[in-house]
């Protein structure tokens, strides 16, 4: 699994991601590191993600007491707009374009 991330068109430089199956199944984590994916590992062991349709969550991983987080708040829950479908043939490269603006309905 690989792929990028970008927060108003630039790199993200660092963050969390996982990709959560819609239907039961074990949750995949990942770092991003100055905008790529990276290290995406299902229980800590297999590389990558169970095939199928994933809901994908994002938030910073760097936040200190008192640190501002630059990843709005809707990338980081069960219910962002973000998904991908993990195929288990298929390169599974993913982008994600995140804006800090709200999103307009």
């Amino acid at each position: 699994m690989a792929g990028e991330v970008t927060l108003d068109g630039n790199p993200l430089l660092k963050g969390l991601i996982t990709f959560s199956p819609v239907e039961p199944g074990p949750s995949a984590n990942g770092k991003i590191r100055d905008g790529k994916i990276v290290d995406v590992r299902t229980a800590g062991t297999s590389a990558g993600a169970v095939p199928g349709e994933h809901r994908v969550t994002i938030f910073d991983d760097d936040l200190e007491s008192g640190a501002v987080d630059h990843i709005p708040d809707r990338y980081g829950r069960l219910d962002s707009p973000l998904s991908a479908r993990v195929s288990a043939t298929g390169q599974n490269e993913f982008q994600f374009q995140l804006e800090s603006k709200p999103l307009k309905k």
